[in-house]
């Protein structure tokens, strides 16, 4: 192993003071800019390591071909550590991740390709270790490459004189450049002032050997077992900096990856890697805090074909802690879980040469791409961007009394993996942006980032139709559930004039889908009355109502306002009598004359209230005051005086004496209430 690692590094460590020397002979200082330019990335990179080894690990198991990949972290007070089943490292890998702004991943295909993610791990640690396999092995084994990038290399006193001897080689056989350095830096030799500038360039660029023994000794560390050493072909180990913000960065960094489902929090269980097509498991060990969480990935229903190359996923997440000083017999409980319908394509996708959209999309990449002037000479060539829309979707065994709930406008944009930027509906989209750096922020007023998100834009729409058309109206209410709003782009287009919230996605109570502008619904505060209203009747279309499903209307009035305004049917809609049918309030009263106080005093002081000031007119003309023993009459023609209204016995109002004092009470009025008292209430229905 140490003579394959010395071949890497030391190829690796001429091959770079060759370009150092011939920098500082020339008075280019790119290896300055470089250090710069690291320092401002790792600044950028805040609280992200944990996310970037996970991306990395992810791209290195699509490269190999894997779906099923699984990524193991393991925390102690001194180390974190990464291991992957993704494709080992290599020459090209080594010399890939030990520079900057240098990446042989394709944007199509990986997500990390920009070559500066991997430097976000100097936020918690002053060096990183990597051991990996050789191809088709495993780390239960000893690893065929082991190094280690730092932040100062020329501080290591063997690596310092072995470079030396390098640079003393070089310059003997290059006596040219040796007197352009010796030029430039005339009070020094030629040896020592490459070594001294080399020292001012970016630590990581000149990694440092790792022995069998230094691997063997991480592993009793951490307390790996072999089993898990079986399924890792890479092996990234960072030793701590235990600064107070450093560990506070990577206690934030592993419950970003666990989420806060658990806690009660937004976050859907394993959200985290639910866009990573190559990692179906993230076992996470943290021996600090005493806990063991399962993350995990799975394929639901069979995947469907849609229009225009989309596709529909069912997925399941899961996240299960466990207590790891518990007792082995403990019940942990039952793991947190999340399902999702996800659709998507790949933009570009398809044969340009017979299918003219394809054509199109491909042509208007390159031009976004161009648009967007970037060094990387990987994406140079993309064509085909992959984007993905995805919908949290309530478990069916919280039964009925969770259907139509809201969903929660938490859904978030990712590049893979989650940034921090909203999508401000429940919906979360997956595309390659070209975001910021640290993937924190994503500029979407660019050209590129413009035409994926039209894309997600497109597949959530695709979406929708396809949960309109689901069996089960508790699938289909998810229509208008997924317009919950709240703030951000994807929100933004969505209730603009023509947008999708504007479309036909709300479920009627009839099982057709309409426009949300189209609904006629009661108040919020009358909703108790209206289904009391509304009993035994198979429409109330011809009252002037629009109502959605049941369902939506209990438990997500607060989605359906938003989604258009002036919903609600007006006051005289409870009044009215549709072809000489009885009104609301009247087909309420005749269904309920029977039930003496408990429905009256509840139906009539609400309607006095509702109607009393505001239709008084209307109101006087419905037979709704009960009489003797079963009628009902209007105030106005009741047996009663209407200027007397309830006097000469409220209590046959109630159809029976001894309702009288309870009604008294309703009324406000004292047990020695006067006709007077009773005549002022009846008033209120129709004295003239």
């Amino acid at each position: 192993m140490d003579a394959v690692k010395h071949d890497i590094l030391a190829g690796l460590w001429r091959r770079r003071l060759d370009t150092l020397a011939a920098g500082i002979a020339n008075g280019d200082p790119y290896y300055l800019q470089i250090a710069n330019a690291a320092e401002h990335i790792s600044a950028e990179h805040q609280g992200r390591f944990l996310i970037e080894l996970i991306q990395n690990a992810n791209d290195q198991a699509v490269r190999d071909g894997l779906t099923n990949s699984s990524v193991s972290i393991t925390r102690t007070e001194q180390l974190i550590a990464v291991g992957n089943s993704g494709q080992p490292f290599d020459d090209a890998k080594v010399d890939n991740i030990t520079s900057i702004f240098k990446s042989d991943k394709t944007a199509d295909v990986c997500i990390g390709n920009k070559g500066i993610g991997f430097k976000a791990v100097f936020q918690v640690a002053d060096s990183a270790e990597i051991y990996s396999c050789a191809p088709g092995g495993h780390l239960s084994e000893e690893p065929a490459i082991a190094f280690r990038m730092v932040r100062r290399p020329f501080a290591d006193p063997a690596f310092r004189a072995e470079f030396r001897t390098l640079a003393e080689t070089l310059l003997a056989r290059d006596a040219e450049r040796r007197r352009a350095i010796e030029g430039r830096f005339p009070t020094q030799s030629g040896v020592d002032a490459v070594l001294r500038e080399a020292a001012r360039a970016a630590g990581f660029t000149f990694p440092l050997r790792l022995t069998a023994e230094d691997f063997r000794g991480r592993i009793d560390q951490l307390g790996l077992s072999g089993h898990a050493l079986a399924n890792t072909q890479t092996l990234i180990v960072l030793p701590l900096d235990t600064s107070v913000s450093s560990v506070e960065r990577v206690a934030a960094a592993l419950d970003e990856i666990c989420g806060d489902h658990l806690e009660g929090g937004s976050i859907p269980a394993s959200s985290s890697f639910l866009f990573l097509p190559g990692i179906a498991k993230i076992e996470v060990l943290d021996r600090v805090r005493g806990i063991r969480t399962d993350l995990e990935k799975a394929e639901g229903i069979a995947s469907e074909s849609l229009s225009d190359g989309a596709t529909l996923r069912y997925l399941t997440t899961t996240a299960k802690r466990t207590v790891t000083a518990a007792p082995a017999d403990a019940d942990s409980g039952e793991p947190a879980r999340q399902h999702w319908w996800v659709v998507e394509r790949l933009l570009g996708g398809g044969d340009p040469q017979t299918d003219n959209k394809a054509a199109s999309e491909r042509e208007a990449l390159r031009e976004a791409i161009k648009a967007l002037r970037l060094p990387e000479e990987n994406w140079k060539d993309v064509e085909r961007v992959p984007v993905a829309i995805a919908l949290p979707v309530p478990d069916e065994a919280d039964g009925d009394g969770h259907e139509g709930h809201p969903l929660g406008p938490n859904g978030r944009f990712c590049i893979g993996l989650p940034t921090q930027v909203s999508t401000g509906l429940p919906l979360w989209v997956s595309a390659h942006f070209h975001g910021k750096i640290d993937r924190t922020a994503i500029d979407f007023s660019n050209a590129y980032n413009t035409l994926l998100l039209d894309t997600a834009e497109e597949l959530a729409r695709t979406l929708l139709d396809r949960i309109k058309m689901f069996p089960r109206r508790s699938q289909q209410r998810l229509a208008a559930l997924a317009m919950e709003r709240g703030q951000g782009e994807l929100a933004t287009r969505s209730f603009a004039p023509t947008g999708l919230a504007r479309t036909a996605i709300v479920l009627a109570a009839d099982g057709a889908f309409i426009e949300a502008k189209q609904l006629r619904i009661p108040k919020g505060n009358d909703l108790a009355m209206f289904e009391t209203l509304s009993e035994g009747l198979s429409s109330v279309e011809s009252y002037g109502f629009r109502l959605p499903d049941p369902m939506l209307l209990k438990n997500a009035r607060a989605v359906l306002d938003t989604l258009a305004a002036d919903t609600e049917a007006p006051d005289a809609a409870y009044l009215r009598r549709p072809n000489g049918d009885l009104s609301l309030v009247e087909h309420a009263a005749v269904r309920h004359r029977a039930d003496g106080s408990a429905f009256w005093e509840r139906f009539l002081s609400w309607v006095l209230t509702r109607f009393a000031s505001t239709l008084p007119d209307e109101l006087s003309k419905q037979a709704i005051l009960p009489t003797a023993q079963a009628d009902l009459s209007k105030p106005v023609t009741s047996h009663h005086n209407p200027a007397t209204g309830f006097r000469r016995n409220p209590a046959s109002c109630w159809g029976a004496d001894e309702h009288l004092a309870r009604v008294q009470g309703w009324l406000g009025l004292g047990a020695g209430a006067t006709e007077r008292d009773f005549g002022e209430v009846g008033a209120i229905f129709g004295a003239r």
